[in-house]
């Protein structure tokens, strides 16, 4: 199956097509911006223009679409994604979604039949919310709708800025990082875009995906702050929230010393203040998802990560 990875220069994506390409059963073709045109096999195209898409789109059986960007462009992409898909005659879209489409602290018994609503605090979860409705609507070709949670592993955007804020003092955590983390290993979220591919009673079908243990947000970082050397037990608890802007008044010394000072963002306060696991138990059913990989495999990915080499830190001494 020649499948179209919309968005393949991307940490979900390029994994896409690293794993995808590792079977037999699957010819991933990575469409990219034309910033990326240097990776391999790559088809040039915006997301945003029909023709484009449509052109790169061409021979292909299925399409994956795991583009990231501001809730403008996550609405803006679909129109054109499926009119593209209809040009080009494929049979199968496989749209990324967000759990956050529940909200970041969903209430309890939350799952896929749960009503959605377009007029949350977070503009991003009001966009996906929207981008579903216009694709629910669809049925040719057929689409298949995943809802991840915190999608991370190796290099993800998740850990590395609890690194970075680990070293810069900002770092904090809510309720000492209690609260559920709806994690979903990008591994995890490969096998449910694999199984959603080759699965016909997908069709027309929303899943939430993710891991199967219930973790905290604590557990998540704990392997990071160990391969820094660091301790979570260390760290303050978060401060009032804010919305990550300096402000049009704020000087240079403001913002530095912000930088320097605890602090979160209204959505990872939510984040963190979950205290629900989203169930699989759909995907489980009608994917036969299982998730490939445990969480204290992905721990040790992370704390490998960030666990400097011997012959750095001979360098360091």
């Amino acid at each position: 199956m020649k499948v179209a990875v919309i968005g393949g220069a991307g940490f979900i994506g390029s994994r896409i097509v690293t794993l995808l390409g590792a079977s037999a059963s699957f010819e991933p073709v990575p469409i990219v911006r034309a910033g990326h045109a240097n990776i391999a096999e790559a088809r040039i195209a915006d997301a945003l223009d029909q023709e484009e898409l449509a052109a790169a789109l061409s021979g292909c059986d299925a399409a994956i679409h795991s583009i990231s960007g501001d809730p403008a462009t996550i609405v803006g992409a679909i129109e054109p994604l499926i009119s593209a898909s209809s040009a080009a005659g494929l049979k199968r879209i496989v749209y990324l979604s967000s759990a956050s489409v529940h909200g970041q602290s969903p209430k309890p018994d939350t799952d896929e039949s749960s009503p959605l609503r377009d007029y949350q605090e977070i503009a991003y979860n009001n966009a996906k919310v929207e981008a579903e409705r216009q694709l629910r609507a669809v049925t040719i070709p057929e689409i298949v709708i995943l809802r991840p949670g915190i999608v991370y592993g190796p290099d993800c955007r998740w850990t590395n800025a609890f690194a970075h804020a680990l070293q810069d003092g900002s770092a904090c955590l809510v309720n000492g990082g209690a609260g559920i983390c709806n994690a979903c290993h990008v591994d995890n979220l490969v096998e449910a875009i694999r199984l959603s591919l080759i699965t016909p009673e997908a069709a027309g079908e929303t899943f939430i995906v993710g891991d199967t243990e219930a973790i905290r947000w604590r557990d998540l970082y704990a392997p990071v702050a160990a391969g820094m050397n660091r301790s979570l037990d260390d760290l303050p608890p978060a401060p009032v929230p804010i919305d990550g802007s300096d402000g049009p008044r704020a000087n240079w010394w403001s913002r530095l010393i912000r930088r320097r000072c605890p602090q979160i963002s209204r959505e990872m306060f939510l984040l963190q203040s979950c205290q629900v696991k989203l169930p699989i138990t759909k995907a489980e059913r009608i994917l036969g998802y299982v998730p490939p990989v445990s969480f204290g495999e992905a721990a040790r990915q992370i704390q490998t990560q960030f666990t400097p080499s011997r012959s750095t830190a001979k360098a360091r001494r």
